[in-house]
């Protein structure tokens, strides 16, 4: 078997250190027997819930090409390849939605553009809109923002907290 760790080093070279935290906790959340491996279908979830929106066609062609696997015919992904996996993906989608993109977006929510968002409209809008938070969430998120308690977040730093990765 060839050696590809090279390979799957040099594509996940983009990853922070935090990144790669984040998706060992998220790995580790389907690795339920503990054997350092998530089967393709968990796979598939991890990837419909985690950034951009996916088509099932953009799904079959990752599973398909999964040259630097270490089971290549398995269903089993272990952690070096999900690594891989996620990063070129996360290349792939760089700059899909950039914090100036972002921030352009909330500004419909500062309804008398002076910069901040009512927490009222943050609790709704997490609530109804793309990767809905929990109320448990949504009150740490903006027990994190508003921290002189006035209802009012910074539109710029509501975008930050959210864009973090």
């Amino acid at each position: 078997m060839p050696n590809t760790s090279t390979s799957s080093q040099s594509k996940t070279d983009i990853l922070s250190e935090k990144q790669i935290t984040k998706l060992k906790e998220v790995f580790s959340l389907f690795d339920k027997d503990d054997d350092g491996a998530i089967t393709v279908n968990e796979l598939t979830t991890i990837l419909r819930t985690m950034g951009p929106l996916i088509t099932e066609e953009e799904i079959q062609e990752i599973v398909s090409n999964r040259k630097d696997a270490v089971f290549v015919n398995s269903d089993n992904v272990d952690f070096p390849e999900f690594l891989t996996i996620m990063a070129s993906r996360m290349k792939q989608h760089e700059g899909d939605a950039s914090d100036k993109d972002v921030l352009t977006a909330f500004r419909v929510f500062t309804k008398d553009s002076n910069g901040f968002v009512k927490t009222s409209e943050i609790r709704h809008l997490m609530t109804q809109v793309g990767e809905q938070l929990t109320p448990e969430e949504i009150d740490e998120l903006i027990t994190d923002l508003d921290t002189d308690n006035d209802g009012l977040v910074k539109y710029e730093e509501l975008v930050k907290a959210l864009m973090a990765p």
